[in-house]
């Protein structure tokens, strides 16, 4: 007996009903969510937006920390968001919410940026410069997120975090994970990237594979990045080296010429490296009358703001006093104080860096960046020098 065949046009018809029923039944809960994310942040600011509206520099963490009701609703409204599939392509609404679970809930803002990695796709419009904002915000955490990337089998995803680990990569954790995709990485582009963050991440114990790297370039390009790096990381002990190099090149050539002349011009036997720090002047000027702030209060009672006297050197209590209150402030202040902070530094002020770093992204304004530079100059004074 024959068993009577549906024609395929209704099988095709029947599934394009059934998937226009889910859609329909996805996009009702994503405007639902959308709605309510909408509702929450009439009443509750987005923290990555924070210095776009009306508010005041100096604000501090603690001071404007939300109740634990405002944070378990956001990690309510995360885990519909995700189960309504809206991380694919999120709105901003949606990176407004990750982003306060980065600073208001770090293990769920870790949660967060997981699922952004799994299911977002880097080059949907505002979602790079929210992953690279939340990356820095979660610290070390972040940081791991973005070294795993190296291991994607999508070229576009591994240029895009080797561009991130080039301008941001700062944990020292991150340098074996890093020198291991290095090896293996075929693409020259993220190679040259990956060594680039070496600078931020190595110490001169890491020198070999940059040495290596200089000897074994297969073109001109990778060679004359491999010697900015040398040069960065070598500092006054690298001129020997660089002296007796063969560049492949025209780009090596001239990397190896202004390597040699900027170390011979800016450091010596006693400063080997050509770090220093100076206080911003403009920013005393600027925001000293802040009264309402607690770090220009403490800046202003020690004898930062005061321009006609010296700044005092830190004593490791006042250090210890100053470090916490930069963290507070999301490095608000830094300007004021950064050349006695770098003078007074030690090894073991690293996570408090660190965790200045991190927080001075949870908000983020004109001034993130630059303090970012300043910190991590501090922080290559640690590791290279002391």
């Amino acid at each position: 007996m024959l068993r009577a065949r549906i024609p395929l046009v209704l099988i095709a018809a029947a599934i394009a009903c059934a998937t226009a029923r889910l859609q329909a039944e996805e996009n009702k809960e994503q405007a639902a969510v959308l709605q309510a994310l909408r509702a929450h942040f009439e009443t509750n600011t987005p923290e990555v937006i924070r210095y776009k509206k009306i508010s005041n520099y100096g604000e501090t963490i603690s001071g404007t920390a939300p109740t634990k009701e405002v944070v378990a609703r956001e990690v309510e409204l995360f885990q519909q968001a995700l189960k309504a599939g809206m991380l694919k392509e999120p709105s901003e609404e949606v990176l407004w919410l990750g982003q306060n679970l980065v600073v208001h809930n770090p293990q769920m803002g870790e949660a967060f940026l997981k699922a952004l990695h799994e299911a977002g796709d880097c080059k949907s419009p505002g979602l790079g410069d929210a992953l690279y904002v939340a990356s820095i915000a979660l610290g070390a955490a972040g940081e791991r997120l973005a070294v795993a990337e190296l291991d994607s089998a999508n070229l576009e995803r591994r240029k895009f975090w080797a561009h991130y680990l080039e301008m941001f990569a700062l944990y020292p954790e991150s340098c074996d994970p890093i020198l291991k995709c290095f090896k293996k990485e075929g693409d020259d582009g993220i190679k040259v990237s990956l060594l680039r963050s070496l600078i931020k991440v190595a110490t001169p114990k890491s020198l070999g594979i940059v040495k290596s790297e200089i000897e074994s370039a297969k073109n001109d390009a990778s060679q004359a990045a491999a010697i900015f790096v040398f040069v960065e990381m070598a500092g006054f002990d690298g001129i020997a080296y660089l002296e007796t190099m063969k560049p492949a090149g025209p780009n090596a050539e001239k990397e190896k010429s202004e390597g040699l002349e900027f170390l011979k011009r800016e450091t010596n036997e006693k400063k080997k490296y050509p770090f220093s720090m100076q206080n911003d002047d403009e920013f005393a000027e600027r925001f000293a009358d802040l009264n309402g702030s607690a770090i220009i209060k403490w800046l202003g009672k020690e004898g930062y703001l005061d321009e006609k006297k010296e700044p005092p050197a830190l004593s490791p209590g006042k250090k210890k006093e100053l470090l916490a209150l930069l963290a507070d402030s999301k490095g608000f202040g830094l300007e004021a104080v950064k050349a006695q902070l770098y003078a007074a530094v030690e090894k073991e002020d690293e996570p408090a860096l660190l965790q200045i770093r991190a927080v001075g992204f949870f908000s983020p304004n004109k001034f993130a960046v630059s303090r970012s530079r300043t910190l991590e100059i501090m922080l290559r004074h640690l590791r290279y020098e002391k």
